[in-house]
């Protein structure tokens, strides 16, 4: 695995400029990579600053790609070295103390792929093995017990792709076989119990091409195009017509390209272009018309690239570039104009390379690689210099 110095979702849409590469939020701050390796950040006080950062301002340069949470974010550069900061209270940014981390600092050298939640960080480097530290109250550390990791450790060998939650850790090798560890109380191990946690990295699953998980849901995705969930059913999530949760890794769908959850909602692509959905529909982010859940996987959209979800809201891509989007809209997020819940798919914008989501706000980088923003603001994390909510999608300047 090497280090890519560009990042485009999808290759059909190439972007026409030198602008943004990337965009990534939480519930209080946004990060963007440009195409020139640098990155850019607004919204709530990173460590070792105060007051909100209400303008996206330059944090780093010659960066590759990154990952961030609410609360760490993390950049491997274009060398191929892990620069870390934010907080730390578990050890999640791997320097052998649980003190918070005011300036990006480096911590790996060789990484190819990195991966973090508010608690754990997961490093793959280029020789193929998986370095980890953080919370370990689950077992999601793999090491054997339920101690947190203050270094960066190493745990497997030969891993393609690493997927992680607070409290759950998945890692796909590159023979395809599914190794997970972690919170295992809604059977989301996928080994057949309800065991409170899983302690060491254990395989699951063979011939498997793409793997995603949420703190109660996990997905996988077999080299055959099927899609096996298993875990929390509570709203539908599982596809399976009930509210039961699942224990063992059970194929819901076929000749499947990609897959997108929550805890509460599942999406996932067809190889064929349409969008099938189920779960949680309290906010219309089922795009069914109505709030009610949605039990089994229906078909919503045809001609999909691309798909983002949060819990409350639902953004897809058409192959043609436009914007789609449903659920919540209680703090502009929808990019309508009002404050209004969307329940069913409503075209917002044309020629979008990529789309990124959280609860209350919504990214999309346009083809001509122009960033544009809305939603929740209290943080500034709209990066326009206010902390008022942004009820339409606006460009932003850098």
């Amino acid at each position: 695995m090497g280090i890519r110095t560009k990042f485009n979702p999808i290759g059909a849409l190439p972007f026409s400029s030198e602008d943004v590469a990337q965009v990534v939020c939480s519930s209080s701050n946004t990060w963007v990579l440009k195409t020139d390796g640098t990155l850019w950040y607004c919204g709530s006080p990173l460590p070792g600053t105060t007051g909100s950062q209400q303008t996206f301002t330059q944090q780093l340069t010659d960066v590759a790609r990154f990952a961030c949470s609410s609360s760490t974010i993390w950049a491997i550069k274009t060398d191929g070295t892990l620069w870390g900061r934010g907080s730390n209270n578990y050890g999640q940014q791997g320097d052998g103390t649980s003190q918070n981390v005011s300036t990006f600092t480096q911590r790996l050298t060789n990484v190819a792929q990195v991966a973090c939640s508010d608690y754990t960080t997961w490093a793959i480097k280029t020789d193929g093995t998986l370095w980890g530290c953080g919370r370990g109250a689950y077992g999601q550390q793999g090491n054997g017990n339920n101690d947190s990791v203050f270094r960066f450790t190493q745990r497997l060998t030969d891993v393609a792709h690493i997927a992680c939650s607070n409290d759950t850790t998945w890692a796909l090798k590159t023979n395809g076989t599914l190794f997970g560890c972690g919170y295992n109380a809604y059977g989301q191990q996928g080994n057949g119990s309800n065991t409170d946690r899983v302690l060491t990295f254990t395989q699951q699953l063979t011939d498997v091409a793409q793997i995603a998980c949420s703190t109660q849901t996990t997905w996988a995705i077999r080299t055959d195009g099927t899609l096996l969930g298993c875990g929390y059913g509570a709203y539908g999530q599982q596809g399976l017509g009930n509210t039961s949760s699942v224990y063992y890794f059970t194929q819901q769908l076929t000749n499947v390209a990609q897959i997108a959850c929550s805890s509460i909602a599942t999406w996932a692509i067809k190889t064929d272009g349409t969008l099938w959905g189920c779960g949680r529909g309290v906010f219309g982010q089922q795009g069914s018309g109505s709030t009610d859940d949605v039990l089994t996987f229906t078909q919503r959209l045809t001609n999909v690239a691309q798909i983002a979800c949060s819990g409350q809201t639902t953004w897809a891509i058409k192959t043609d570039g436009t914007l789609w989007g449903c659920g919540n809209g209680n703090s502009g997020q929808q990019g309508g104009g009002s404050t209004d819940n969307v329940l069913i798919f409503t075209q917002r914008l044309t020629n979008v390379a990529q789309v990124a989501c959280y609860l209350n706000t919504t990214w999309a980088i346009k083809t001509d690689g122009i960033l544009f923003g809305c939603g929740y603001n209290f943080n500034g994390q709209q990066g326009n210099g206010n902390t008022s909510n942004v009820l339409t999608f606006t460009k932003k300047e850098f």
